[in-house]
C-alpha cells in the first residue's frame, strides 16, 4: 500500500503545480493584453502620423475636410476582435481605414479628399484629448 500512496501524492503533487502554472500563465497573458497598445499617434509640425500593428498614416492638418467625434461606426461586417487596423466598409461612410479598439467608444472620423479615417484610443478619456488636440492643430 506504501507505493500507491507516493504515488498518489506525487500525482496531486503535479496535479498541483499545473494548475499552478495554467492561473500564472492566464493572469500574465491578461495583463500583457490590458497593458497592448494597438495604435500610438504623433503630432508633428505639419502632419497627424497614425501608426497600428500593420499599417501606418500621415495626415496633413491642412488636408482634413471634416472631423467628428461620434459614438457608434456601423460596419457592414462587425468587427469581433478587440483591435482593429485596416480596411473596412461602412454603411455611413464607406471604405474607410481604421485604427481602433472595436468595443471602445467613441470614434474620430477624419475625413480628407483622399481618404475617410475611423480612430480612437484605448478609453474614452484619451479618444477626447486626441480629438481636441487635433482641433487645436487644425487652427
Amino acid at each position: 500500500m506504501r507505493p500507491n500512496k507516493t504515488a498518489s501524492l506525487i500525482l496531486g503533487f503535479a496535479s498541483t503545480l499545473l494548475v499552478i502554472a495554467f492561473f500564472i500563465i492566464t493572469y500574465t497573458h491578461d495583463q500583457k493584453v490590458k497593458e497592448h497598445t494597438a495604435n500610438s499617434f504623433r503630432f508633428e509640425k505639419e502632419t497627424f502620423v497614425v501608426k497600428g500593428t500593420a499599417s501606418s498614416d500621415k495626415i496633413a492638418y491642412t488636408s482634413i475636410q471634416e472631423l467628428d467625434l461620434v459614438d457608434q461606426v456601423a460596419m457592414d461586417d462587425p468587427l469581433q476582435m478587440d483591435y482593429f487596423n485596416g480596411e473596412a466598409d461602412t454603411k455611413k461612410y464607406g471604405s474607410v481605414r481604421c485604427y481602433v479598439y472595436v468595443h471602445q467608444k467613441p470614434f474620430i472620423i477624419i475625413q480628407t479628399q483622399k481618404r475617410i479615417f475611423v480612430i480612437n484610443d484605448h478609453s474614452e478619456k484619451a479618444t477626447k484629448q486626441l480629438y481636441g488636440k487635433i482641433q487645436d492643430k487644425m487652427k
